[in-house]
């Protein structure tokens, strides 16, 4: 499979050269300029891809988020809306997530004047995957949080960033104690795709015993929008005499669900044509664009 190179754009943040791109996902990576590529060989290409790209400035302590979503070209989703109920959807995107997420362990690497003591590079916290428009009840545990260290000291938990501590605010909490995290309200994936949160761990003194840890949320998308056009009234014309196949004109409309899955696919049909004559649909469109042309000759204008 072959991915074009895409970019990803931050207009306020790319005027400062010194920006460093970070993916969440360890399979793709983003260059200086913006493009995503692949860093490893992806085993699976048949769903979209989702992740999160974090834009840091060298000197600057401000941060840009965005989510970024990669679809093979003309590949059909793999499971028909259909044939998935909601409560089937949201099953699933619970049973995905992870259940208990702990901070990296550290391990010694000695050397000839010291000892240094560093994190694995390899460690990937998956994303945490929670469905729009949940029910609850709340607040509704998502995951629990984990020092391997509070076996020998107290371990306080917090989290920190947009929709715990920032605005969105209170959307997320944690239990400072067993480490607990909960989603606090409904969320809507139409308002907020994703989040980035950090977890910190200290001891009983304030004292950070743990480097934060990076928490990406994926709000997965239900299918709560209904598809509209763009006009309420689309005007067409085509010449009399007509052959067989003249454009007539072209209706668009939008759904406000994740265009990547079946939920934001929009198809059209006619329903019903005036007047039954020459014949009675002298009209159709093409149910993936939304152009209208002529199945028949025989249009008079008298």
């Amino acid at each position: 499979t072959t991915l074009s190179s895409e970019r990803v754009k931050f207009e306020s943040c790319l005027h400062n050269r010194e920006v460093v791109f970070v993916s969440s996902d360890p399979a793709f990576s983003v260059r200086s300029d913006g493009s995503v590529y692949v860093e490893q060989e992806v085993a699976n290409l048949s769903k979209p891809v989702q992740f999160m790209v974090t834009a840091r400035g060298l000197r600057d302590t401000r941060i840009w988020e965005t989510t970024v979503k990669l679809a093979v070209a003309g590949h059909a989703p793999s499971i028909p809306l259909t044939q998935v109920g909601i409560e089937e959807m949201l099953s699933r995107a619970w049973d995905s997530q992870p259940r208990l997420i702990k901070f990296p362990r550290k391990h010694l690497r000695s050397s000839s004047s010291n000892s240094l003591r560093r994190q694995k590079r390899d460690w990937v916290i998956p994303p945490i995957n929670v469905p729009e428009n949940s029910r609850g009840p709340f607040p509704q545990m998502l995951v629990r949080i984990r020092s391997d260290q509070d076996v020998t000291v107290g371990i306080r938990y917090s989290i920190t960033g947009a929709g715990a501590d920032q605005p969105p605010s209170d959307i997320y909490s944690i239990d400072p104690v067993n480490g607990k995290m909960f989603v606090t309200k409904p969320l809507d994936r139409e308002e907020r795709a994703s989040y980035h949160l950090r977890a910190h761990a200290v001891d009983m003194n304030g004292n950070q015993v743990e480097n934060p840890i990076d928490l990406y949320i994926y709000v997965i998308d239900m299918n709560d929008n209904r598809p509209e056009f763009q006009n309420q009234v689309y005007n067409g014309s085509v010449d009399e005499g007509s052959k067989p196949g003249s454009s007539v004109m072209q209706v668009t409309a939008g759904d406000a669900d994740d265009f990547t899955t079946a939920n934001g696919m929009v198809r059209y049909r006619i329903l019903s044509q005036t007047p039954h004559n020459p014949i009675p649909n002298m009209f159709t469109i093409n149910s993936e664009t939304g152009d209208i042309i002529t199945v028949a000759a025989g249009l008079d204008r008298e």
